[in-house]
């Protein structure tokens, strides 16, 4: 059996938040799900907990998720990172998601 994942979502959505508890809550094989608003406040969890996978959303206040995502390559290098984007605010450079191993679209 795979040991529970430590995965963190970063963004401001909260009924995009609400809806991933409400999907896992019910899955013990889901992991542990955290959450952040924004840069700062992820750094400061992924400082005190390791983290399998982070989630960032590209629309960030102040960072956006792409450079959130850069910082967390440099810094834990092991994480997988996924960026969040809508289809018309996806970068337009592959070097502005370069940090991300997939990006994601929003339904």
């Amino acid at each position: 059996m795979t040991p529970p994942r430590n995965i963190l979502f970063v963004g401001a959505e909260t009924d995009l938040r609400l809806e991933l508890q409400d999907q896992v809550s019910n899955r013990p094989d889901a992991g542990r799900l955290m959450f952040a608003r924004g840069f700062l406040e992820a750094m400061a969890i992924l400082a005190s907990t390791p983290c399998d996978a982070i989630v960032a959303d590209l629309a960030l206040p102040g960072f956006n998720g792409a450079q959130l995502l850069g910082e967390v390559m440099h810094r834990y290098p092991r994480t997988l990172r996924f960026l969040l984007a809508e289809t018309h605010r996806l970068p337009a450079s592959p070097k502005a998601s370069g940090a991300a191993h997939q990006v994601l679209l929003k339904p």
